[in-house]
């Protein structure tokens, strides 16, 4: 394992660049990224940003200047919530045709608009199970990619599947046991006892979407691999590749315990030796992939561009800041960024791979 880390880490960096970068928000309008989370991209070079505390999309044209916002806060057709009582919320947006599908993780459904006019045309509703959607892609205006965590009386589990407009399943990609954490015991009249333990930097199921391809990338992280399906759900090949194990240091311990969800004493870290092998996968056009970890706070980045045989070709290493994040939208790479003062901004990136 050392001769193969040592090997990996003589791989040259990949340079990274900046490829756009999206105009600021007219203060004037009073207008400001609160916690931007997910855009997308119309086949005019559009882009649509989500943003889950403002209750807003921005949207700015190909060139990377600002348009116009929409959406407000609400429980109305075509308003949004995001957020629940319990966890942080969650909200995805995507682009197919001439339409724009926003999924709201706290009312379990997907709000369509048209993108002509942005004025809200149907709900989708979701509500089947209890479950935390973690990621959401359309495939088609009537096929949806859903990577969730559900609770049913088998235990929590991580699922990858297919749905239909009317939350029918059309194909199940991946199920796997949620193991990465430890229930509170009781005591008298069921009220939970002590902190509930979860297993840090534990292996997870992983999902991207390659929208020029129109293939799914489904992997579980104890292994260095992943699996690649069709639109229709169907396996068409397996992708394996060598890439280390890191080891979890005192930085990564000290930076997953500042959360702020592990300074309310209901959860308690426990930390394995080592991280899964990787956490996120992004399709970046003709290179391959990227296969990463991110670090939860801070938001580092460090990881492999891989090719579409399985060869690493490149390091990466990247820096967003507190509730930054890297998004891939069909082959482009776009960071959000923070700075020291928590304010927000938005780019694409391209990578350099040497020789």
């Amino acid at each position: 394992m050392f001769a193969m880390l040592f090997a990996l880490l003589a791989v040259d960096p990949v340079a990274v660049e900046t490829v756009l970068t999206l105009e600021p928000l007219p203060e004037e309008d009073d207008l400001f990224f609160e916690r931007p989370v997910d855009l997308a991209v119309d086949a005019r070079g559009g882009i649509y940003v989500l943003d889950i505390e403002a209750k807003r999309v921005f949207i700015y044209d190909k060139s990377g200047s600002f348009k116009k916002a929409f959406g407000s806060s609400g429980s109305a057709p075509g308003e949004f919530t995001f957020s629940g009582r319990r966890g942080s919320g969650t909200g995805f947006i995507a682009v197919y045709g001439e339409r724009l599908y926003v999924f709201d993780g706290a009312r379990r459904e997907i709000s369509v608009f048209g993108l002509a006019d942005l004025k809200f045309q149907k709900a989708l509703p979701f509500k089947t199970q209890r479950s935390r959607t973690n990621a959401f892609w359309t495939i088609d205006e009537n096929t949806f990619l859903f990577y969730q965590r559900t609770f049913t009386e088998a235990g929590p589990r991580e699922v990858v599947r297919l749905l239909d407009g009317e939350g029918k399943e059309l194909a199940l990609l991946m199920e796997n046991e949620i193991t990465g954490f430890r229930p509170r015991g009781r005591r008298g009249r069921g009220r939970p006892r002590g902190p509930i333990t979860i297993t840090a930097f534990s292996p997870s199921t992983v999902v991207g979407y390659d929208a020029v391809n129109r293939r799914i990338i489904a992997g579980y992280s104890e292994t260095a691999g992943f699996g690649i399906y069709d639109a229709k759900g169907k396996n068409t090949k397996n992708l394996s590749f060598k890439i280390p194990r890191m080891e979890v240091t005192q930085t990564d311990k000290e930076e997953y315990n500042s959360q702020e969800r592990m300074k309310s004493g209901r959860l308690k870290a426990e930390f394995p030796e080592q991280k899964q092998f990787y956490q996120r996968v992004i399709s970046i056009g003709k290179e391959g992939f990227l296969v990463f970890n991110i670090s939860p706070l801070y938001r580092d980045i460090t990881g492999f561009m891989i090719d579409e045989k399985g060869q690493v070709k490149a390091r990466f290493n990247f820096h967003c800041g507190e509730n930054g994040d890297l998004l891939g939208e069909s082959g482009r790479l776009f960071a959000i960024r923070t700075n020291e003062e928590g304010d927000f901004s938005i780019e694409e990136i391209g990578l350099k791979p040497k020789g």
